[in-house]
């Protein structure tokens, strides 16, 4: 698992990965230089790490174990600031985001093995809402840039939700085509979403297929199947233009 860079500077940049044996490592490039040497690496979790989340303008990282716990970091300083534990029998956690995902984020969103979706306040940790979500579990998280909208992709149903976080409630289910093997049609897991700087578009990837959508009208924008399945994707260009696709093949389709 990878987060976003740690500072909006092109010349410095933290690439942050969790492990399966609860390992957190982060490498960071020095001013001006493309080389990324390891900046530190600690056992955090009793278990795998399921995901991390990087608040940049902060320098928190938020990272969640299969130890259902979930630990926070200033990034900074270099140290641990605070721990919680996830709501009692909903589960581990599969990803998280920050809401708004950018700035002075004042909420969590963290998805668990449940199908649920736990809605965090940053400022003392208290779970404010769950959200009830996907039949299985939450496979990814995308926060719309005002932090008043939100999509989960299930892992297992074949949906993508779309939650308006200002009511805390479920505002559109939409499903997808499901994918066929030799043998049988499978429901496919939803497994990148993100929105585009501004909002107005989102995509999101499915088995080897990727689709792009503007979010006001839901024309789609883009829906492609490619050779290999995408694992990650985001908007690039000054403009959200371009598309990058990170395949299990080792590919990174632009």
């Amino acid at each position: 698992m990878v987060a976003l860079p740690t500072s909006t500077l092109p010349e410095r940049v933290t690439v942050i990965a969790g492990t399966y044996d609860g390992v957190i490592a982060g490498w960071s490039n020095e001013t001006n230089s493309d080389e990324l040497e390891m900046a530190f690496a600690m056992p955090v979790h009793d278990g795998s790490v399921r995901s991390l989340s990087v608040l940049s303008d902060t320098g928190m990282l938020v990272s969640g174990g299969f130890d259902e716990t979930l630990k926070v970091y200033d990034l900074r300083k270099s140290r641990e600031t605070g721990e919680t534990k996830t709501p009692q029998d909903l589960g581990t956690p599969t990803c998280s985001e920050f809401a708004p995902p950018e700035a002075n984020g004042t909420h969590m969103l963290v998805g668990l093995t449940s199908g649920r979706i736990a809605f965090y306040k940053r400022k003392d940790w208290s779970v404010v809402h769950i959200l009830g979500g996907h039949e299985g579990g939450v496979s990814c998280i995308a926060c719309h840039p005002s932090g008043k909208l939100a999509l989960s992709g299930g892992l297992h149903d074949g949906s993508m939700r779309l939650w308006d976080l200002t009511k805390g409630r479920l505002a559109f289910v939409h499903k997808l085509t499901a994918v066929r093997d030799t043998k049988k049609a499978l429901n496919p897991a939803v497994s990148c979403i993100c929105w585009s700087s501004d909002g107005s578009r989102y995509a999101f990837c499915y088995g080897k297929r990727i689709t792009a959508r503007d979010a006001g009208s839901g024309k789609d924008l883009i829906d492609i199947e490619l050779p290999s399945r995408p694992n990650q994707i985001c908007f690039l260009g000054e403009n959200d233009e371009c598309i990058a696709c990170a395949c299990d093949d080792g590919s990174l389709p632009l």
